[in-house]
């Protein structure tokens, strides 16, 4: 695998960005989550949304579940007019 883990260094914010680099949204999603860290998790909503990604928005929202703000979340998908997408992560 071309990304490397930089995990031990507590660098998640690079180990996100390697991973949408090397287009690997599925690492860039746990790495996210395992950072704990709230600004990580809406910075890489953003990036998806920002590329029309909704289907990686939707599987982010699952994964990053714990970090994210449901107000935060309602904005995004409203000025984006993806409340289908959205509404599984509203709902629970």
């Amino acid at each position: 695998m071309k990304t490397l883990r930089i995990l031990g260094n507590n660098r998640w914010k690079q180990s996100v960005e390697l991973c949408k680099k090397d287009r690997l949204f599925k690492d860039a999603m746990e790495y996210a989550a395992e950072s704990h860290q709230q600004e990580i998790a809406e910075e890489l909503l953003g990036w998806f949304l920002d590329r029309g990604a909704f289907d990686c928005f939707a599987a982010c929202l699952f994964q990053c579940y714990d970090l994210l703000r449901p107000d935060v979340i309602l904005e995004l998908a409203w000025r984006h007019n993806i409340m289908d997408f959205a509404m599984p992560y509203l709902i629970q």
